[in-house]
């Protein structure tokens, strides 16, 4: 969570400013919302009938959802951080689109600006700790979809070091 809280000792008013390496300075929107509660998430986990990943947990509790590096115009990207209430809704919205998402899979977070989005697979991440984060990549079928290295803190951090970047798509 340092790192969280360096981007929010860093934004005014819900905006960031920060310097690309041609020396271009961006200003994208970085916002938290109030902390969800122990409470809140064994509510949410008793009754949808799954377990959330701990350090997912860790974040909800410090955020209960977020929006990072948010930028605009058309091609704008950053992130949506689903918050406790808004995560089986976005899931069903994207099987809605007709997306494969497996029972286990729950859609975390959005990419502003594209139709992508990411997944815990939470059967996965009980067997793999390190590798349960789905690249929803909507350009291709779910089972093309692949798995990004790392846990949650360690996507959560490349994001916030990237300022933002899919990192795990640089190829």
């Amino acid at each position: 969570m340092k790192a969280l809280e360096m981007i929010k000792l860093r934004t005014d008013n819900n905006l960031l400013k920060y310097k690309t390496i041609l020396g271009d300075v961006v200003e994208v929107e970085c916002s938290f919302n109030k902390p969800a509660t122990e409470q809140d998430i064994t509510i949410f986990e008793q009754k949808n009938c799954i377990i959330l990943p701990e350090q997912y947990k860790a974040f909800l509790k410090y955020s209960n959802g977020a929006i990072l590096f948010k930028g605009t115009g058309y091609d704008e990207g950053g992130f949506i951080l689903q918050p406790l209430d808004k995560l089986i809704e976005t899931t069903k919205k994207y099987i809605s689109y007709g997306y494969d998402i497996k029972e286990k899979w729950i859609v975390f977070a959005e990419i502003f600006g594209y139709s992508d989005f990411l997944l815990f697979d939470l059967e996965y991440f009980k067997a793999e700790p390190r590798k349960f984060i789905i690249d929803g990549d909507s350009g291709y079928q779910s089972n093309e979809w692949s798995y990004i290295n790392g846990d949650f803190f360690s996507w959560l951090n490349r994001v916030i070091i990237t300022n933002g970047d899919a990192y795990w798509r640089w190829y």
